[in-house]
């Protein structure tokens, strides 16, 4: 997973062969239900994010027994958006521990480019969701769409470093202060 490394996130990325689509895919779903094992919740990855600068991403929705909702996105293109939403807040694997708003639109038209693949009609969470991993895909990242100051969400755990850099452990230090 790259975090923060915008000299791969930002480049232009290849469109995916047919052929290549089935790889691709097993690539990202299993590199995505790691990165979930590990405990980050994440429900959409893009190539450029695990280094492979080609145009695919995959969303995957199933935080419900009997529900799983796939979205596969190969050379995708926007073609209509609907109803603007402001500052949004969402949060991004390749940006770990920080939640940053954004205008999205709640409604997108959404096309692969490849033979095979139906055209989508995302709205809502997953409106969103499908701009942003075709951001990834175009070389721009969630900081790009800022439309407020990030917002830091790092979960510390009581034997771990304190962030404010004291070398103590977090229960001896700030987490002191929290009563």
């Amino acid at each position: 997973m790259l975090t923060f490394d915008e000299s791969i996130l930002r480049k232009k990325n290849e469109d995916v062969k047919p052929e290549e689509v089935k790889e691709l895919i097993s690539i990202l779903e299993r590199e995505l239900n790691e990165i979930n094992r590990l405990g980050k919740n994440g429900i959409g990855l893009a190539a450029p994010q695990i280094g492979i600068n080609k145009r695919i991403a995959i969303i995957r929705l199933s935080n419900k027994p009997n529900y799983d909702f796939k979205v596969d996105l190969i050379n995708p293109k926007i073609i209509k958006s609907f109803d603007p939403i402001i500052n949004k807040e969402e949060g991004c694997l390749s940006i770990p521990n920080k939640i940053i708003s954004t205008n999205r639109y709640n409604e997108v038209h959404v096309i692969n480019e490849i033979e095979g693949y139906e055209p989508i009609i995302a709205t809502n969470f997953l409106a969103i969701a499908c701009q942003h991993e075709i951001d990834h895909l175009d070389g721009i990242l969630m900081t790009d769409r800022q439309t407020k100051p990030i917002i830091n969400k790092i979960k510390i755990g009581p034997n771990e470093k304190c962030p404010c850099g004291s070398g103590l452990k977090y229960k001896k230090c700030c987490n002191k202060w929290k009563q």
